[in-house]
C-alpha cells in the first residue's frame, strides 16, 4: 500500500522482522538469510524506523480517499507491538495478552531475547525495543467449535448461554482438561500435527464442563507461552487484555486466576488501532511512547481469586506435559 501510494520502497523493522529475512540485532537485511532464501537485498525494500512519515501521496489516490495529498502517513509497525502500546504494557512486568481467533502473549523488551529452544519470538520494533512473545493458533475459534458441537438443529447454544453453563462449574472443570490444538500449534512447539484433546472424560461430565474445559485449555497454552518468557528472564506483574476474548468476564477472571495476577482492561478492544495513532503522535508531534499510558481509558481490573489459582496451579502442572506424552499419537494420527 505504501509503494502504491507514495512509490516508497520502505518497510518499518516489525514488518521486515515478519519475514524472517532481517537482522533484528544490526536492523538490517541479514546476509545469511537471504544467501539461504536465494534473494538479494534489491528485491526487498528498505527497512525504517516505524516512527518514518511520508507526504505527497499521489494525487489520484488522495482525492479517492478524500484527504489532503500532503496529509503525513506514518508507518508505525505490525499489529503486535501496537497492541501492547496501544494497551499500555510497555514496561518490564507488564504483559500483553489478546486473544481473538488466534492468541498471542508478548512483552516489550530493550534487547532482543533468543535462545537455542527457539519456543518464543523475539523481533525489532523501533531502534532500541523488541517485542518477544509467542502465538497460539487456538483462541475464540475454540469455543466457535464447541458452540457449533453443542448447539443442535433447533438452537444455536449463544455464547451468553455457554458462559451462564461454564459458570455453573467450579474452577479446573472437575479436573477435566483440554488440549486446544484444534489447528496444530504455534508457541512453544511449532507442531501442525498437534490435536485436540479432553484429558480426564469421566461419566459425570457434562457440556458445561466441556465448555469451561475448552475456556480454561486456551488460557493454559497462554500460560504456557509465559513459562517460555520467564525463563528468557521476563516477569509477569500486571496483564493487560485485549481482543474479543476481553468482552467476557468469565474468561478475565480465568485468566487472572491462572497466573495469579490482576488484569487490566481498557475501554477500547481495538488496542493495535490506538498504538497506531499513538506512533503517529510520536512522528509528528514529538509525543513519547511512555506518555500514551496517561491517554488509555481503562474499564476495570479484574483481581485474581487466590484459591482458584492454586487449583489451576496443580492442574497445569499436569497440562504443561501432555504435550510431549502425545506428540508420537499425534504424529501418528496425521
Amino acid at each position: 500500500m505504501i509503494y502504491r501510494w507514495f512509490g516508497e520502497k520502505i518497510v518499518d523493522y516489525s514488518m521486515a522482522a515478519a519475514t524472517g529475512l532481517f537482522n533484528i540485532h544490526e536492523l538490517k537485511w541479514d546476509e545469511a538469510a537471504l544467501k539461504e532464501a536465494h534473494l538479494s537485498k534489491d528485491q526487498l525494500f528498505e527497512p525504517v524506523s516505524p516512527y518514518t512519515s511520508l507526504t505527497n501521496m499521489r494525487k489520484e489516490t488522495a482525492e479517492q480517499m478524500g484527504i489532503n495529498r500532503h496529509t503525513p502517513i506514518v508507518l508505525a509497525g505490525s499489529d503486535g507491538p501496537l497492541a501492547n502500546l496501544g494497551i499500555g504494557a510497555i514496561n518490564p512486568g507488564e504483559t500483553a495478552i489478546t486473544i481473538g481467533t488466534s492468541g498471542a502473549i508478548r512483552q516489550f523488551s530493550s534487547e532482543p531475547l533468543l535462545d537455542s529452544k527457539q519456543e518464543i519470538f523475539s523481533y525489532s520494533f523501533t531502534k532500541d525495543s523488541w517485542i518477544t512473545g509467542g502465538p497460539t493458533n487456538n483462541g475464540g475459534i475454540v469455543l466457535k467449535w464447541v458452540q457449533d458441537l453443542l448447539s443442535t438443529e433447533h438452537h444455536l447454544l449463544s455464547m451468553d448461554e455457554m458462559t451462564q453453563l461454564a459458570k455453573t462449574v467450579e474452577a479446573g472443570s472437575e479436573k477435566l482438561l483440554f488440549m486446544p490444538y484444534l489447528n496444530g500449534e504455534r508457541a512453544p512447539f511449532w507442531d501442525a500435527k498437534a490435536k485436540g484433546s479432553y484429558i480426564g472424560l469421566q461419566p459425570h461430565h457434562q457440556k458445561q464442563h466441556l465448555i469451561r474445559a475448552s475456556m480454561e485449555g486456551v488460557i493454559y497454552s497462554i500460560y504456557h507461552i509465559g513459562h517460555v518468557l520467564e525463563r528468557l528472564g521476563n516477569h509477569h506483574e500486571t496483564l493487560f487484555a485485549s481482543g474479543g476474548f476481553a468482552r467476557s468476564s468469565l474468561w478475565l477472571q480465568m485468566l487472572a486466576d491462572t497466573f495469579g495476577k490482576p488484569v487490566k482492561v481498557p475501554e477500547s478492544h481495538q488496542s493495535s488501532a490506538w498504538g497506531a495513532a499513538w506512533v503517529a503522535l510520536c512522528a509528528i508531534q514529538n509525543y513519547q511512547l511512555e506518555d500514551i499510558k496517561q491517554s488509555i481509558p481503562m474499564k476495570t481490573e479484574i483481581e485474581p481469586d487466590l484459591a482458584n489459582h492454586q487449583t489451576y496451579q496443580e492442574l497445569f502442572d499436569i497440562y504443561q506435559g501432555l504435550y510431549e506424552q502425545l506428540k508420537d499419537t499425534f504424529h501418528r494420527l496425521s
